[in-house]
């Protein structure tokens, strides 16, 4: 479950705070019909960000472009750079499950804003002391697309099976859970531990403090792997063990740069190269 992250989805002029639902992956789908200029989802942080995590339960079908917007504390300026790892190689948003990231123009920036009472399209809420940005979509998406969480995935099942070629296999994905198909939620959660050992060195604050998740990777998919392998018990004990001493050697041995270490949701020289810390477990 994420702390310090809002989700509120505006259909056309109903809010709804699904801030619940999409912060916890394992318990929870929301589901969506979105309207080309009339619906949104914005995201509020304790800090600015430049990427989420974004698991998609019902695919999208229809074609469209995320449009991506960064209050500055008085009005929303357009985000710059926009990736979108959500389409699947097509043109259509919100198909696949991926990464969804974006720049902050260099000459506009956030603001942390007091109150939402003073965004007008979140004026009849009460959230306090967050930094927002607004996703919409050029044109209308399938009715009833859905999500079930966003948040934060620092590996991926191709670097799992490089690594842990036995966790590619079907049998071992349907003897852990009948009918499973993926890693996402062991991903999810092991990106999760990964952040608390980084806040536990002081390395950072906030997750939103992460600007290139690939710098993670390697660790994710170790913790990965050992959160799947205890799921087996002690059949599994060994490949549990080496598992996590390979994620304290890739922890102890990342290089960490591209945090945005001010808070200020642009990366100065030195956050991209300057000083180097090292991750310790």
């Amino acid at each position: 479950m994420l702390i310090n992250q809002r989700v509120i989805y505006k259909d056309n002029s109903v809010l709804t705070d699904v801030s619940h639902e999409l912060n916890d992956l394992f318990n929870h789908t929301v589901s969506f019909s979105f309207v080309s200029a009339e619906d949104y989802f914005f995201i509020g942080s304790d800090l600015p960000f430049n990427h989420r995590y974004i698991q998609v339960v019902s695919a999208n079908n229809q074609a469209a472009t995320p449009s991506i917007a960064i209050w500055d504390g008085s009005t929303w300026n357009s985000a710059v750079d926009v990736i979108d790892a959500t389409k699947d190689g097509q043109s259509y948003p919100l198909t696949a499950s991926g990464i969804l990231r974006w720049s902050t123009d260099r000459n506009k920036s956030w603001a942390q804003e007091e109150t939402t009472e003073n965004i007008s399209a979140l004026s009849t809420l009460k959230i306090y002391n967050m930094y927002w940005m607004r996703l919409g979509f050029s044109a209308n998406l399938k009715n009833n697309a859905s999500i079930s969480y966003i948040g934060y995935k620092f590996g991926n099942d191709s670097t799992l099976a490089a690594l842990y070629p036995d966790l590619a296999r079907s049998a071992v994905m349907t003897a852990h859970t009948s009918g499973k198909t993926n890693w996402n939620e062991q991903q999810v959660l092991a990106s999760e531990m990964v952040v608390n050992d980084l806040r536990k060195e002081r390395i950072l604050s906030s997750r939103s403090q992460i600007f290139e998740p690939e710098t993670f990777e390697i660790a994710g998919v170790h913790k990965t792997a050992e959160i799947i392998y205890a799921a087996f018990g002690e059949s599994k004990k060994e490949e549990r063990l080496l598992a996590r001493e390979l994620y304290k050697e890739a922890m102890s041995g990342i290089i960490v740069n591209n945090i945005d270490k001010d808070g200020d949701g642009h990366l100065s020289e030195d956050e991209k190269f300057g000083t180097i810390t090292w991750a310790r477990v």
